[in-house]
């Protein structure tokens, strides 16, 4: 008898181990995102962000931004301009349509990686800043005015 309840103990209490189905299993190298929405401000924007498949659907998806005035300056051999805005660029990942103008010229649609023919490209970093390389532009940049303009997809 003490056999008995011994095993329906032992039964009773085993429970199965818990899974999480493979396709909702957040990637290792994935930080996870928050739960709920947070809101970021500064005395610039506010925006509210509420997070599905680890991409924010926020009141900056669809947004434009243009940046007047930019300097260019000499990054060990590249020159860059960068724009930095933690309240904007705070995810590294975050799909981006940026573009840029010099000295009131069309708007050149700019790409992450480097093509031959590219006049520049841009690049995310992980200090809220974007960064825009010149790749094959040859007219002059330290006397340009420089505009760049970003939409956040």
């Amino acid at each position: 008898s003490s056999t008995t309840l011994l095993l329906s103990v032992l039964v009773s209490c085993s429970k199965e181990p818990l899974t999480v189905p493979e396709s909702t299993q957040p990637s290792p190298n994935q930080p996870r995102p928050p739960v709920g929405p947070i809101t970021i401000s500064n005395n610039h924007q506010s925006a509210t962000y509420n997070y599905n498949n680890n991409y924010p659907v926020d009141s900056l998806t669809g947004r434009e931004f243009v940046f007047h005035n930019l300097s260019w300056t000499l990054d060990g051999i590249y020159t860059v301009c960068d724009i930095y805005r933690p309240d904007l660029f705070y995810l590294i990942d975050r799909p981006l349509e940026v573009s840029i103008s010099i000295n009131g010229s069309e708007w050149i649609y700019m790409v992450m990686c480097p093509y031959p023919s590219d006049l520049f490209y841009f690049e995310p970093r992980l200090q809220a800043t974007v960064r825009v390389y010149v790749f094959n532009y040859t007219g002059p940049l330290s006397e340009s005015t420089t505009s760049i303009k970003v939409r956040f997809l």
